[in-house]
């Protein structure tokens, strides 16, 4: 997400997500994909150097960045060794970094997509689950200067009713029995999703 300041009033003119879409897909074993859509408002004004977070946890795979209808470069960066990266109040080990030109109009669409292979997780704390851990990075929004519009979470494959969160007050609920969902408007959000698909069992990844 973009370095911007604390959120400013309605009027003042700046880049802003309307609208975000994420869509996490299962696609067999342990692996998943990550489908993020992002709406922007006054997007003429969006140009500048952004970053997208990579945990310890889930080291990102085919990471890819489209903005505005055309694919542009991302570069994975890594700080000195003992060093992180700040992004809002968390500090990260890794960030795919890439540089958006204005919009040629008021509205234009960024994309990114991604895959994870998650990690066997054993919850005691709270579920007394195991199961395949899945988390999906929210917080870094608390640097856009203006509220997230809308936010939809889509989380597809895994039984829903087996997916429990984790330290999180994400509270999202089942359309299907294999879609699980979460929606929000005028979002800031305090938490990250974080997810524990119970009683599935451990894998080789492929």
């Amino acid at each position: 997400m973009h370095p911007n300041a604390a959120i400013t009033s309605a009027n003042e003119e700046v880049p802003y997500v309307s609208h975000e879409t994420v869509t996490i897909t299962w696609l067999g074993q342990s692996r998943f994909s990550v489908i993020v859509n992002y709406q922007f408002r006054n997007a003429h004004l969006a140009a500048g150097d952004y970053a997208f977070p990579e945990t310890s946890a889930f080291p990102l795979e085919n990471f890819a960045v489209n903005w505005a209808g055309k694919n542009i470069k991302a570069e994975y960066f890594v700080p000195p060794p003992g060093r992180y990266l700040r992004l809002g109040n968390t500090y990260y080990p890794a960030v795919y970094r890439y540089r958006k030109a204005a919009a040629q109009s008021q509205e234009a669409e960024q994309i990114i997509r991604y895959e994870f292979v998650a990690p066997y997780w054993r919850e005691k704390k709270f579920f007394n689950a195991e199961g395949l851990y899945i988390e999906y990075i929210l917080t870094t929004a608390q640097t856009w200067r203006k509220l997230i519009g809308t936010v939809e979470i889509h989380v597809l494959g895994p039984t829903c009713k087996d997916l429990l969160p984790v330290e999180s007050d994400l509270k999202g609920k089942c359309l299907s029995p294999q879609h699980w969902n979460f929606h929000a408007n005028n979002f800031v959000p305090q938490d990250d999703l974080r997810l524990i698909w119970r009683q599935h069992r451990q894998k080789a990844s492929p």
